[in-house]
C-alpha cells in the first residue's frame, strides 16, 4: 500500500531542514547534510524525504503485523503530540521522563509497575483506610507521579518490537537500551545525532514544533493505518471462516436428511405388504366381541318368538 507522505514544499515549510550548529554537528551525519548557512548545518530535503517514506512504509507493516510499538518524546515541545497520536495509536507511550533500565530489565521495572498499579486498584476500591493519613498522602503523591511519569506504559507486559524517539540526543539512554536488547528503532535524527542507533533514521529538525509535528503524524499515522487494515483483514477472514463453516454443516447435514428419509419410507412400505399379505385376518379382540353382540341378538330374538307363540296358544 502506497502511504502518503508530505512533499518538500511542506517540509521545506516546516522547517525540517534546520539542523544544529556546525560545532555541535555528528560526524555521521554528513551524508544526510546539504551544507551550511551561518554557521549552521541545512538538511538535504532530497534525503530526508527519502528516509520519511522509508521510515512511513516500515510503520505501517509494524502495524498490520500487530507489532508493539513505543513512542518516546520526553522534550517540551514533543509531550502533547506523543500522548495524543499514542491514544489514537492505542500504543504505549513515555513523554515526561525516560525510565532506565526499562529494556535491559524489565522484569524488575515489570514488578515495580505491577506494585504501582495494585495500589490504585486499592485506592479506588477505598482499601487504603487501613493506613494512616500521613501514609495515605505519600500513597497519593507516588501514584500521581506514577500515572503522570508512566502511566503510558502501565499496561506493558513485554518488550516493545519497536520503538519511535522524537530526540535520540536527550533520550541517548533509551536509544542505547534499544539497541543492546534488539529493539526495532525508527524516528527524527538531526545533524547532533548518532545515526547508528536507527534503523530507519529521519533526518529532521527535532526541535521546531512543526517539524516534530509533520514527521510524527507521518510515521505515526501510517501505523495507525496499518493496524486499521489488519483488524479489517481479520474481520474479513472471520466472516469468510464462517461462511465456509455454515457451507460444510450444510453439505454434511442434507444426506443424513436422506438416509431418514429412506428409512421413514421403508418402514412405510413394509407395513403396507403386511396388510395386503393378511386382508381377511381380523384382529382377535374385534371378532369376541362381534360375537357377544351377535349370541345377545339371537338370545333376545329367541324370547320375542316364544312370547309370540305363547299369545296364540292363549
Amino acid at each position: 500500500m502506497a502511504i502518503s507522505t508530505p512533499s518538500m514544499q511542506e517540509l521545506l515549510t516546516a522547517g525540517v531542514h534546520f539542523g544544529h550548529k556546525i560545532s555541535r554537528g555528528h560526524p555521521k551525519m554528513k551524508q544526510f547534510i546539504y551544507g551550511a548557512r551561518e554557521g549552521v548545518h541545512i538538511i538535504d530535503l532530497a534525503m530526508a524525504d527519502e528516509k520519511l517514506k522509508e521510515a512511513a512504509e516500515e510503520a505501517y507493516k509494524l502495524g498490520k503485523a500487530g507489532k508493539v510499538l513505543l513512542i518516546v518524546g520526553t522534550k517540551k515541545q514533543a509531550q502533547q503530540k506523543i500522548e495524543s497520536l499514542a491514544k489514537e495509536a492505542n500504543s504505549f507511550y513515555l513523554n515526561k521522563r525516560w525510565v532506565g533500565g526499562l529494556l535491559t530489565n524489565f522484569e524488575e521495572i515489570r514488578k515495580n509497575i505491577k506494585k504501582l498499579n495494585d495500589l490504585k486498584i486499592q485506592q479506588e476500591k477505598g482499601e487504603l483506610s487501613r493506613y494512616t493519613k500521613k501514609e495515605q498522602l505519600l500513597i497519593s503523591r507516588k501514584l500521581t507521579k506514577f500515572i503522570s511519569e508512566l502511566g503510558g506504559i502501565a499496561d506493558m507486559d513485554k518488550i516493545p518490537d519497536a520503538m519511535f524517539i522524537v530526540d535520540a540526543v536527550s533520550d541517548k539512554t533509551a536509544v542505547v537500551e534499544a539497541k543492546k536488547t534488539g529493539v526495532e528503532v525508527l524516528g527524527l535524527c538531526d545533524t547532533n545525532a548518532d545515526p547508528y542507533f536507527f534503523d530507519f533514521p529521519v533526518p529532521a529538525n527535532d526541535d521546531g514544533i512543526k517539524s516534530i509535528n509533520l514527521i510524527c503524524d507521518t510515521v505515526l499515522g501510517a501505523y495507525v493505518k496499518g493496524k486499521k487494515s489488519s483488524s479489517a483483514q481479520a474481520t474479513e477472514d472471520k466472516e469468510a471462516g464462517i461462511k465456509e463453516e455454515s457451507k460444510e454443516s450444510e453439505g454434511t447435514e442434507e444426506p443424513k436428511v436422506k438416509k431418514t428419509g429412506e428409512k421413514a419410507g421403508e418402514k412405510k412400505s413394509e407395513k403396507i405388504e403386511e396388510k395386503t399379505e393378511n386382508p381377511e385376518e381380523p384382529a382377535p379382540a374385534v371378532d369376541a366381541a362381534v360375537a357377544h353382540e351377535t349370541a345377545a341378538l339371537e338370545e333376545e330374538v329367541e324370547k320375542v318368538v316364544l312370547e309370540e307363540s305363547e299369545r296364540k296358544i292363549e
